[in-house]
């Protein structure tokens, strides 16, 4: 192998290498604006409970737990109907889920007196609920942020699952599943 061999190497290596460094460089701002673009869209406005998200020590949870489940193995269902708690978040993520416990063996057999309990558990006490945690933030509404779902004690006890939540309160109406 001669001098002139190993020349023609080293140039044409030289030519492919900058032809390969425009490759790179194309390669390089291409991922980098699609990582622009991908940024851009993942920038959502947050969820409106954002700033209510805290971290909270084992002990802390334990105690609320106990404090609820006191409250609510006391107070005993006043026509058919349990004290409201939150589960957690709606599917969507956008509304505060809240539950109240019901047994249709307990309610008022007319319809629209059962009609009024639950009225009342939503927009009574599950309200008051809401207000005593964030009636400060003038960004929440509870009509718009929250839905209640009531669940049948009775019907959960035969194993119905999801079929044992009997009506739902959100927008500010009753709707009866």
């Amino acid at each position: 192998m001669g001098y002139d061999s190993v020349q023609f190497r080293f140039i044409a290596g030289a030519y492919y290498m900058k032809r390969n460094y425009w490759l790179i460089a194309g390669v390089i701002l291409a991922i980098g604006l699609s990582g622009a673009s991908l940024a851009i869209q993942i920038k959502k406005k947050p969820p409106k409970f954002q700033k209510y998200y805290e971290t909270a020590s084992a002990m802390d949870v334990r105690w609320a737990h106990f404090d609820i489940g006191a409250i609510q193995a006391v107070m005993s269902f006043r026509n058919g109907i349990g004290v409201p708690f939150v589960v957690g978040f709606s599917d969507d993520g956008k509304k505060l889920l809240v539950r109240v416990v019901v047994s249709s063996s307990q309610m008022p057999k007319d319809f629209e007196e059962g009609k009024h309990a639950l009225l009342l558990a939503a927009g009574g006490d599950a309200r008051l609920g809401f207000k005593s945690g964030f009636g400060d933030d003038p960004n929440l509404d509870f009509d718009k942020d929250v839905l209640v779902e009531f669940l049948d004690f009775d019907k959960r006890a035969e194993g119905k699952g999801q079929r044992a939540i009997i009506a739902t309160y959100e927008n500010g109406q009753l709707k009866f599943r």
